[in-house]
Order: structure tokens, then sequence, then C-alpha cells
């Protein structure tokens, strides 16, 4: 296509060079002109705010100075009061004190109480409100003249509005100093509120024990003040016309014009809300406002300038103005001046002007026509360097200027060459870089579909390239599109960096990927894909979880714990408590008829205290503290024989099912222990079903070794028996699940559940160093697995039934219990027993009654810990003097605080606190007729 021959060069910057002067002159002269003209117009602005300014000094000063004066007699209301106050009460102390020495010898002090009494009562100043009251040291008032019914009544409790004794406070005033002033709140008649200051002043009148006194509100004080700085305001004239005004911030005129009118809506004609106006900057730190003054009360209708500030503790507004329109005149003669220098000035600027473009014309021209010779050499020498893909030799260009140009184009086409090998280098180092990448890359078009990949990315997913490319996620990894695809639209619609976790489910199986993805974007600036960088995160995942998991057993067995520290460190005080009211309750009952209305009470106050008495056993069972005495036993046997009374807890339509394992399964416990889980599991269980199904329990050994230990919390690797306890009721949720073994947790109805079956349960087998599984899905029922370690040995033979203790005995017995209450509730259990007992209330007091005895002492009974001496060193003291001394110890403390006083040995009599006469009785015959003391062998 052929092109049309345009401009030469040399033409076009003849051209734009003339065109450059032209507007260069063109834009000097302008700027010359616009100088000239903001020159004026600044003098003129100069000028104008020095007459103003003038002016609003003037003002300025006008207006503080009054605002100054107002502030000085506002600061003087207090003082002013208590001068006046303290002036009147003289007056009337001299007056009183006058009338008792002229009249005292002629009358009595009645009636010179009534004849001073009516001297002050008409008196009144402060503009009528002052008013005189007398009151008596003893609060009685004597003198109230606005208020008379109070006089003759005692008004010391009379308080003002904040509770403050004011009478009692002048009264302790006069007491004190004699006279003094007193701030207190009181209503005013006249004003809403009651929180209104008065000030009163009183003074000591001996010779009849009162003090006289008066008061004053301030806001009355405050209220004279302002009307005399009215009068004074009015008064203030300076200059011509010049005067001070005021108002109120509603808008009322105080003095000035309009006085007394509300002027919020006084307007200039400019929309100006004069007053507003000066009511805003009074609100603040005060200002001036212009306005063109409204027909208003003969003043003139021109431009008018006031400054006003503000009076905040009475809410007004003060200020001055004053008239501007002889400043417009003065300006309006300079500016006439002014005008004509200016246009003077503008004609010299024009004609310099032409001249100097001139003068560029002629320098132009002469300089285009060298520059076309020169661009014409330097084009043949371009031309020849461009076609040949040669460097240019510089040795033909005249100028320097031209030989630099030569020199670029040398280094452009040495730098087009450079850059053309640098570019396979990177794209070469960029492949490598991608490929053997320990990260997971790859690029997706804008539709998702994956156009590179990385071995990495191979490797993770177990997918060849070939199957991958030209595929998108819902080809690859359909469980997990939706959720990449997602991520990979956030990226294309945010065109920012994302962050994020992602799954995908593999051929290896489920894996976890920590994802950043970035948008890619064309030549056109749009982004065209999604790339990706990628690194796997199973491992850690699952290491995450491992340790959320142990952590939450963690938290869970510190909560334990510290439910079972509180729990057993209110046991004893709690069980000495329970002592004693059982105690108590069972002997009460012995000498009251059955009969008797009386003995159902006392059956209930027993019946409650067996049941705080088993809550405590609980709650220590629970805290792995329950005093234990421990046996070998053949679970199958021990099981075996509480199935009858297990039978009888759980209800008719519900079947038990026994199911022992073959072999003899040893533990080492306290049988009452295992009476107790099972009571709770069963009973739970038969809750659990409805009106009918089926409670299995079976036995069996299993062993754990390290790694199987892993399945199960808190267990360690040996040999356990496993006592299972399952039914076929409404099983449990996750929650339910977690919250299982909280004390006083329940899902019983109110009254029908502790929440600590469980709770005991997991106590116990802690205590014996088991652990236990639950296994429920809601419908599906419930299974119980405790795990106990098994025990060596032959199994113990235990006397179920025991010896039947008689109805009383003959021996004597040597009590020690250091709590006085619990000593005198067994002592007369003991002794409605027959038994003849000796008490005492610490180890050195039975030393000495066992020293003084010349009889004989049969028995022992004493308490495990008390100050000085613990009971396993008192026994060991008196057997060392009683060689025969049976011995029966008793204790409300805990396993742990009596276990290493030797008194849970296996032989050892041991009685736990709380205990009925009945349990009382029978571990004393039992005592009394064993044929070894374990302790006595020591």
């Amino acid at each position: 296509m052929t092109v049309a021959p345009g401009r030469t060069l040399s033409q076009a910057l003849l051209t734009n060079m003339l065109l450059v002067a032209t507007l260069s002159c063109v834009l000097i002269g302008c700027l010359w002109v616009a100088q000239e003209t903001l020159r004026f117009k600044d003098d003129m602005r100069a000028m104008r705010e020095q007459l103003i300014g003038a002016r609003k000094e003037t003002m300025r000063q006008q207006v503080d100075g009054a605002a100054a004066y107002l502030e000085f007699m506002r600061g003087q209301t207090e003082a002013r009061t208590r001068r006046i106050l303290k002036e009147r009460v003289d007056e009337a102390h001299q007056l009183a004190t006058h009338l008792y020495n002229q009249y005292r010898a002629s009358k009595s002090e009645q009636e010179l109480v009534e004849l001073i009494r009516e001297a002050l009562r008409p008196i009144r100043f402060n503009s009528g409100r002052g008013y005189y009251f007398a009151t008596r040291l003893d609060g009685i008032e004597q003198l109230c003249a606005t208020c008379r019914h109070l006089e003759g009544q005692n008004l010391l409790d009379l308080r003002d509005t904040k509770g403050v004794p004011v009478i009692r406070n002048m009264i302790d005033l006069a007491r004190g100093p004699g006279e003094g002033f007193i701030s207190y709140t009181w209503s005013k008649p006249d004003a809403p509120g009651t929180d209104h200051i008065k000030i009163s002043f009183i003074k000591l009148f001996e010779p009849l024990g009162w003090f006289i006194g008066t008061g004053e509100y301030l806001q009355d004080i405050e209220k004279d003040l302002q009307r005399e700085a009215l009068h004074w305001i009015r008064d203030i004239r300076y200059e011509q016309d010049g005067y001070v005004f005021a108002g109120r911030w509603d808008g009322v005129s105080l003095s000035g014009p309009g006085m007394g009118q509300n002027l919020s809506e006084l307007t200039d004609v400019n929309g100006v809300k004069i007053v507003q106006e000066m009511i805003r900057l009074a609100r603040g730190a005060g200002g001036f406002v212009s306005y063109v003054m409204p027909r208003f009360e003969g003043h003139r209708p021109l431009p008018k300038i006031s400054y006003t500030r503000g009076v905040p503790a009475w809410q007004w507004y003060i200020g001055t103005g004053l008239y501007i329109d002889d400043i417009e005149n003065d300006l309006a003669d300079h500016r006439r001046q002014a005008v004509a220098a200016l246009r003077w000035n503008i004609a010299k600027i024009c004609l310099t002007l032409v001249v100097l473009w001139l003068g560029v014309f002629a320098l132009v021209t002469r300089m285009n026509r060298r520059l076309q010779t020169m661009y014409a050499a330097f084009a043949r020498f371009f031309d020849r360097g461009a076609h040949h893909g040669t460097e240019i030799a510089l040795e033909g260009l005249a100028f320097e200027e031209f030989r630099e140009l030569g020199r670029s184009a040398n280094r452009m086409i040495s730098q087009r060459r450079e850059a053309e090998r640098s570019l396979h280098q990177s794209r070469h180092f960029l492949e490598t870089l991608i490929e053997n990448s320990g990260a997971l890359i790859f690029v997706k078009d804008s539709q998702g579909t994956y156009t590179l990949v990385n071995q990495a990315f191979e490797a993770a997913t177990g997918l060849q390239r070939p199957a991958i490319l030209g595929k998108t996620d819902a080809e690859l990894f359909p469980a997990d599109a939706e959720t990449l695809r997602n991520n990979d639209l956030e990226v294309l619609r945010s065109k920012t960096v994302l962050n994020t976790e992602e799954q995908v489910h593999t051929v290896e199986g489920i894996k976890h990927f920590l994802s950043i993805k970035f948008p890619l974007f064309d030549s056109r600036g749009e982004v065209s894909g999604v790339c990706g960088m990628i690194t796997e995160i199973t491992d850690r995942k699952q290491v995450e979880a491992e340790k959320e998991r142990l952590q939450a057993q963690l938290v869970q067995w510190q909560k334990m714990e510290s439910i079972g520290r509180l729990a057993g460190g209110v046991a004893h005080d709690f069980n000495n408590m329970l002592s004693v009211i059982l105690g108590h309750a069972e002997i009460a009952m012995e000498h009251i008829e059955p009969d008797q209305p009386l003995y159902a009470r006392l059956v209930h106050i027993r019946e409650a205290a067996r049941r705080s008495a088993d809550l405590t056993r609980q709650l220590l069972a629970f805290a792995r503290k329950q005093t234990v005495v421990l046996h070998v036993l053949d679970l199958n046997d021990t099981v075996a024989g509480l199935l009858n009374m297990i039978r009888r807890l759980i209800r008719e339509g519900i079947e038990l099912v026994w199911q022992p394992g073959t072999e003899t399964h040893l533990v080492t416990m306290d049988p009452s222990q295992i009476d107790q889980i099972l009571v709770n599991l069963c009973v739970n269980a038969s809750d659990a079903i409805g009106d009918t199904g089926t409670i299995t329990i079976k036995t069996c050994a299993v062993t754990f070794d390290q790694a199987s230990c892993t399945e199960y919390p808190g267990a360690t690797p040996g040999d356990y028996v496993r006592l299972s306890v399952s039914d076929t009721g409404c099983g449990m949720d996750q929650e339910t699940k977690a919250l299982l073994f909280e004390p006083f947790f329940t899902t019983k109805e109110v009254g029908k559940g502790t929440g600590l079956g469980l709770a005991t349960v997991y106590g116990i087998v802690q205590q014996n160093n088991g652990f236990l599984t639950v296994d429920s899905e809601p419908g599906q029922g419930t299974t119980f697995n405790i795990f106990l370690p098994r025990s060596a040995g032959a199994p113990e033979t235990l006397n179920e039934e025991g010896l039947s203790p008689p109805a009383s005995g003959r021996e004597t017995i040597l009590l020690v219990e250091d709590e006085p209450m619990i000593l005198e509730m067994t002592v007369a259990m003991l002794q409605s027993l027959g038994y003849t007992v000796l008490s005492a209330t610490t180890p050195d007091e039975a030393l000495g009654l066992a020293r003084a005895q010349t009889g004989a002492i049969d028995l022992l009974v004493t308490d495990v810990v008390m100050p000085a001496m613990n009971g396993s060193e008192l026994a060991a003291s008196l057997q060392s003097l009683r060689p025969t001394l049976k011995l029966l110890f008793m204790s409300g403390y805990t396993a742990d605080v009596i276990a290493h006083h030797g008194v849970l040995a296996p032989g050892v009599h041991f009685l736990q606190k709380p205990f009925t006469r009945q349990e009382l009785a029978a571990k004393v015959w039992e005592a009394l007729h064993a044929e070894d003391d374990p302790l006595a062998r020591k």
C-alpha cells in the first residue's frame, strides 16, 4: 500500500517552534496581566481587611471586657451570698442578745424565748426572700418564719434531697466552732426539681442553747447579679453608634434592639438568621457574623459586622456591631485609580511581546535550514545499518549528537541479540524449576481445564500427566470438584491470591493440601487462568487431630481431678456433722413411741442423713478417696452373688442375662465397690430401656500390649478382666457421651437422679487402676466395658453373713474423740448398749484415764486423726500399758488421709463416719471378739 508523503521534519519543526513562540508570548502576556490583576485584587483585599480588622478589634475589646466583668460578677455569687448571710445572722444575734440582756431579770425564760422569737419572725431581707430560723441544740425547732407548723418539732432526722442530715450537721457546727456555713440541696417552691443548692449561716446563741441562722439559694443571688449586669450593659456606648447588647440562647433579647422579644427568626436580605448565627458562635468560642441590618426599630438597612461570645453559665450571648458602609466608600475610590494604572501596564506588555516574537521568528528560520542538512545525512547512515543488520559506522556522522544516536542504535541491536539468548535460558530454567519442585504446581485455564502439571502433582494424585492435561476437576476428582472449582472462581473473580486448605480423594485415599492460588493475566490485562502451588499436609493434619484428642483428654482429667480434690476436702467435716445428726436422731427415736408424730419426723431426719452419707460416699468414690478394704476376689463369683439383688432393682419386663467367662477372673478390690459399679450401671440401663428389653452382664480376660493401648485412653500394657454391661435401651448421642462422667450431670427428670452414679463408677475404676469405655449410638443401646487389673493368687473367702452382735454388752470401753458433739453422741450410743464408757477428747487425757483405771479396759475406740498424737500412736502407747487391749478405729477423713496410719490394713477394725447405732454395735462386738489384732503384732 502506497503512503502519501507528509510534511518533512524540518517543516514540522519550523511550524511547531513558531507555534511555541507564539503561545509562549501569549502565555507570558496573560501571566503578566493576571499577575497585575491579582496584585490589584490583593491590595484591595488587604486594605479592606485592614480597615475591617481595626473595627473587629474594637468590637472584640468591648465584648471581651463586658464578658470578663460578667464572669467576675458571677464568680462573686457565692462570696456575696456568704457575706450577706453572715451580716444578717450577726444582726439577728445582736438583736437576740440585746433583748435577752435587757429583760432576763424581769422575765422568765419562756417569756424571753417568746419575746426573741416574735422579734425575729417578721424580719425579711434579700427582696423579701430572706428570713430567720432558730433551733435548739437538741433538734427542737424554735423559730421558722415560713413554716410555723414545724416549730416545737424535733428535726434531728431532717435530711436534704441527697440524704445529708442537715440539722445534725448544724448542731455539730454550733457545738464546735460556734458558727459557720453549711451547704445542702433543697427543693425550691418556685422552681422544678429538688437539687437546688442552698447555703445557710448559723451562729450559736448560748443563753437559750439555740443556734440562729438564715439561708439563701445560690440561684436567687445569681438572678440579682444578672439584673445588675443587664443595667450595666445597657449603659455601654463607644465610637459614633456603638453599643453592647445581650440575649438568651433561646433567642430572647435582654438588652439592645427588640428587648424582651424573641428574635430567633430575624433574617437579613441574604437569608442569614442573624440571632441564630450569633447564638451558634456564642455556644462555641465566640466569633464574628456579617449581615445586612434589616429595617428594624429605626436601624439603617446597611451591611454590618457583629462580634458575639457566650456566658455559658447563664446561657447568654453578649455582642456588639458596627456598620461598614464608610469602609466600602473608601475602597471604591482607591479601586478607580488602580484600574487606570492597570490598563496602561497592559498596553506596554503587549508591545514588548510583539517585538520579542519577531526576534524568535528570525532565529527559528535560520536553525531550521541547518537541521535539514543534518537529518538527511543521518537518515542515509541509519538506513544502511538497519537493512543489513549490521551496526552503523559512526565515522560518517559529522556531529556529536548524531554520533550519540548512532551509538544508541548499535546498543539496541546488541541488546536485542542478548535478550533473545536470555529469554531462551530463562524459559529452560523455569521449566526445570517447575518440573523438579517439591511443591505440587498446576495451571488451569478460565474454564478449569488443566494445561500444566509437574511430576510432584502426578506423584501426589497417582495420575499420569496425559490423563490430567485437558481435563477438569469434575472429571478427575468428582467428590471434591465443587469445592475446588469454587476456590478457582474466587481467584478469577477477586483477581487476588487465595490461601486455603483443600482435600482430594485420590486412589491412595483422602489427602489434605495447603493451596496457594493466584490469577494469571494475558497481554491485555485480562484474567486468563489460575496457577496453584500446593503443599501436602496430610501427615500434619493427622498429628494435629491426635494432639487435639490428647489435649481434650488432659482437660477432662484435670477437671475431674479438681472436682475430686474439692469432694475430698469437705468429706471430713461433712461426715462429722452427719454422724451427729444420724446418731442423735436414732437416740431420740429410742425414747419416743413409734405412734407419736415426732417419731415420724425423726425417721425423716435419719433417712435424710443416710442419703447425705450415701451422697458423700459417691463423691468420694468419684474422687478415688473412698475408704476401702481390699480383697482378692473372683469377679464371676462376686457378680453371681449380686444377681438376685439386681433383679429386684430393675423392672419385671426387663430380662437380666449373665454370661460369665470360662476362666477364673481374679481382681483386688473392695467387694462393696463391685456392688456400686453393677447397681449404678444396671439401674441406668433399666431407666434407658422402655417397657421391655435386655440387660447383659459379661466377663472375660483380655491382655493389652503397647500398640493396642493407643486405642483405649488411659490404658497401660498388662492383663485385665473386662466387665461388660450392655442394654437394649435408647442409646445416646456424642454430646451426651462427652458429659457422661461429669458429676451431677443427668438426663433424668428432676428428683429422679443425682447425676453421681456414673461419676461414682468412673472414680471406682480409676481408684483401682483400671479404665473404661462406652459404646453407644441413638436407638442402638449402650455398652459399658470396665477393665480391671487382673490379680494373681487365690481368692479370699469372705464371711458374708457375719456374726450377729448381742443387744447389749458389759465390757469397759475407752472412747477418744476430739470433736465434742461426736464424743457426746457416741458415749450415749455405747451406754445405751450397756457398755461402760471412759471418754476423752485428747490422747493425753486418754493415757491419763488408762493409768488411773484400776479395772480392765477391754476396747479402745479412737479417732484416727487428732492433734499432737494420731490414733495409731495412741493405740501403741495404750497397748504397751495394757497388752490385751482391743482396738477399733473410726474417722471421717478420706482414704488418702488415713491410709498411711495403717488402720486400713487387712484385719484392722475400722468404722467409717457417719455410722448408725447398729453399725457401731456391730463393729464394737466384732472388735471385742476378734482373735488377733494386726496392730498388736507390730
